[in-house]
């Protein structure tokens, strides 16, 4: 079981709230500068938890450093969502992605880490 993260938030963003379009690029440029902190090249390995209504669960492997490549890769085909980036306290995760929408409104959660390092060990 992985810790709370409320106290985590770096940035989040609302999709039913963007009417310019500015807040998703802000939230771009959040994320991608945490990528960017992480110095991962590689790509990364993610976890994800509560991923739909069935309390589903899996892994995944994204070979990107981009964040508007890795959004593409992890978020629900809706108009609708709200997502969150996070900064865990939860051993070698880089960050953590938490996504609310229709199927999952508690939110799914996505936990990244090294792509390197996880394939290691």
């Amino acid at each position: 079981m992985k810790p709370a993260i409320e106290k985590s938030l770096i940035s989040s963003y609302d999709s039913c709230n963007d009417e310019d379009g500015w807040d998703y690029e802000n939230f771009l440029y959040e994320l991608q500068g945490l990528i960017n902190k992480t110095r991962i090249k590689k790509g990364f390995y993610v976890e994800g938890l509560n991923l739909d209504w069935r309390n589903s669960s899996g892994s995944l492997i994204v070979e990107c450093t981009d964040a508007k490549e890795i959004l593409n890769k992890i978020m629900p085909r809706t108009n609708e969502v709200t997502i969150e980036l996070h900064k865990p306290d939860v051993k070698d995760c880089e960050f953590l992605i938490k996504i609310f929408h229709h199927d999952c409104p508690t939110g799914s959660l996505m936990y990244f880490y090294n792509l390197k390092y996880r394939l290691s060990t």
